[in-house]
C-alpha cells in the first residue's frame, strides 16, 4: 500500500479556521487538494486533467535577496536557457499562513492573465521549500517613490504623471473586480511594482483570508492594515468598495510624500485615528485640479456605499483628462529611481 505523505491541515468547524487548507506533503510534492494542484520537484500538475507547467530548478541561476513579500523572502533570479530574469518567492510550507498565500499563487498562476497584474511563471518544491517564479520588477515598489519625494513641497507629484502611475492599478484591479469578481484585499504601496520598461503592476493579488480578530495578531500586521478600510477593520462588511479605499489613501501618499494618517503604533491607535478623524482629502486650495480632489473624495468615503465603483473612476473626469495623453512616465521614473 502504498504510503500517505504528512497531512498538514484538514477542513474544521471552526469559523477561524474556515478557511484551513487539505495540504499534503510527499518526500518530492507538495499536494493542494481545495484547488487540485500537485507542485513537485520540476513544476506544477493539475491533479485533474494531468497538465503540466514545468520548470526545471537546475536551469534557474539564484541571485541575491531582493525583498521579503508577505509570504516569504524573495530572490532575483535567471532562466539560464532563455535568459529571463526572475523574482522567485521562496515559501516555507510548513507555517499555515505562507500556504495560504502559496495557493493564492499558484491559483494567480493557473487562472489569471492581464498586464496589469505581475506575471507568475511558475513553481517547484524541495526540502520544505516552495519557490514561485515570477516576473521580475526590477525598479522596486511606488514606496521608493514616496520615499525618494519625502520632504519636497506639495504637490510633490506631477498630476499627469500620477495619472500614469495610478491607471495601471485602477486596470488592474477592474480586472479583478469584473472578470474574476475578485477583491485584491492589501492594496498599499509595496504591491504596486515598477520595471525598467516603465510598467506599473499589482502583486500580492487574491489574499482570500481576513486577518484574525484580535488585537496581538492585528499588531503584527499594522503595516498592512493602515491601508484598510473601515469597515474591513471594524470587521462590518467587506466587498470591492475595501479596495477603493485603499486606492485613495495610496494616491494620496504618492502625491503628498506622506501617509495621510498619523502612524499607528499599534492596532488600537490605528483604529483611535480612524474613528476620531474625517477621512483624508486633497485641500481644494488650487494646488491641485478640482478633478483630481473629486477624484480622492469619490475614494475616501467613510460609507462604502457612498464610494465610486472601480468602473466609475475610469470613467472619472479625472481619468479621461489625460487619457490619450503622451506622458513620458519612464523618463520621469530614470529622473527619480534610477
Amino acid at each position: 500500500m502504498q504510503k500517505r505523505g504528512l497531512q498538514l491541515d484538514s477542513f474544521s468547524d471552526n469559523p477561524m479556521e474556515e478557511d484551513s487548507l487539505s495540504v499534503e506533503v510527499g518526500s518530492d510534492a507538495l499536494r493542494f487538494y481545495k484547488i487540485g494542484l500537485e507542485v513537485g520537484r520540476e513544476g506544477i500538475t493539475n491533479c485533474s486533467t494531468g497538465v503540466s507547467l514545468s520548470i526545471n530548478p537546475s536551469e534557474i541561476e539564484l541571485g541575491q535577496v531582493i525583498g521579503h513579500g508577505s509570504s516569504g523572502v524573495v530572490f532575483a533570479g535567471r532562466h539560464v536557457p532563455t535568459n529571463t530574469l526572475l523574482a522567485l518567492k521562496s515559501i516555507n510550507i510548513y507555517e499555515r499562513d505562507r500556504r495560504k498565500q502559496l495557493e493564492n499563487d499558484l491559483k494567480a498562476l493557473d487562472e489569471f492573465s492581464s498586464p496589469y497584474l505581475v506575471s507568475y511563471y511558475g513553481a517547484f518544491f524541495g526540502d520544505g521549500v516552495v519557490k514561485v517564479a515570477m516576473e521580475l520588477m526590477d525598479l522596486g515598489s511606488s514606496r521608493k517613490i514616496i520615499s525618494v519625494l519625502a520632504g519636497r513641497q506639495e504637490p510633490v507629484l506631477p498630476e499627469e504623471i500620477l495619472y500614469a502611475l495610478s491607471f495601471p492599478i485602477l486596470k488592474g484591479l477592474q480586472y479583478l473586480h469584473t472578470e474574476k469578481h475578485m477583491i485584491h484585499r492589501d492594496i498599499k504601496p509595496d504591491n504596486v511594482l515598477i520595471n525598467s520598461k516603465g510598467e506599473i503592476k499589482l502583486s500580492d493579488f487574491g489574499i482570500c483570508r481576513e486577518l484574525a480578530n484580535s488585537a496581538a495578531f492585528c499588531n503584527s500586521f499594522v503595516g498592512t492594515i493602515t491601508y484598510m478600510s473601515p469597515e474591513r477593520i471594524m470587521k462590518t462588511s467587506y466587498a470591492y468598495p475595501g479596495d477603493i479605499w485603499s486606492v485613495g489613501l495610496v494616491l494620496i501618499e504618492l502625491i503628498r510624500g506622506v501617509f495621510p494618517y498619523p502612524r499607528p503604533g499599534t492596532f488600537i491607535e490605528m483604529v483611535e485615528n480612524l474613528m476620531n478623524s474625517q477621512p483624508p482629502q486633497l485641500p481644494n486650495n488650487g494646488l491641485y485640479s478640482i478633478e483630481l480632489v473629486d477624484f480622492i473624495s469619490r475614494c475616501m468615503q467613510i460609507d462604502p456605499e457612498n464610494r465610486a465603483t472601480i468602473n466609475e473612476l475610469l470613467a472619472h473626469p479625472w481619468v479621461r483628462k489625460y487619457e490619450g495623453s503622451s506622458i513620458d512616465l519612464l523618463g520621469w521614473l530614470r529622473g527619480v529611481l534610477m
